[in-house]
This record gives C-alpha cells, sequence and structure tokens, in this order.
C-alpha cells in the first residue's frame, strides 16, 4: 500500500517522493492517522475503507476552497486514491 501511495505522490506532484518513514499518530476517531516523513518535509495520510472514498473527495475540496480565498494558509492535499481495500487522501 505505501508503495502504491508513494508512486501516487510522486506523480501528483512532479517529483520522486521517497519514503523515509510511516508512523501512526492519534487525534481522529473516524480514520487511521500516519505522518509521513520524506523528501525531508513531513505529509499527512489518513486511511479509511475504500467504500469511504467519496469521504475522502469532499475532504479534499475544503482546503482547496479555503485556500482559493487567499486569507489563511492550508495544508495542500496532494491526491486521493484507492490502494487494494484502502482509501486515501
Amino acid at each position: 500500500m505505501w508503495d502504491e501511495i508513494v508512486e501516487q505522490i510522486s506523480a501528483a506532484t512532479g517529483v520522486a517522493f521517497r519514503l523515509g518513514d510511516a508512523r501512526p499518530i492519534g487525534g481522529g476517531c473516524i480514520n487511521e492517522a500516519y505522518g509521513l516523513d520524506g523528501n525531508g518535509r513531513p505529509s499527512f495520510a489518513t486511511l479509511n475503507r475504500a467504500d469511504e472514498l467519496v469521504m475522502f473527495e469532499a475532504e479534499v475540496e475544503g482546503p482547496r476552497d479555503i485556500a482559493a480565498t487567499e486569507t489563511t494558509r492550508v495544508p495542500h492535499p496532494i491526491c486521493h486514491r484507492i490502494s487494494g481495500r484502502q482509501a486515501y487522501p
């Protein structure tokens, strides 16, 4: 699964992403959350069942809409897909 996520991040950014570490982090009760260290910058991934992809699609739109206002800094979603039985943004 992580190999596919790394490939998708690389494809979406146009820069080869090298995953150094993926560690579970707390803070959520709906999704599994992971801190990703790669290419010298921290990233974040959440996982849930593949049938929850629609939830992630909606979740990706929120930060994009907020960023478009140019009023505050927000995380920039990179990609969202299904890998095996997992969906991720």
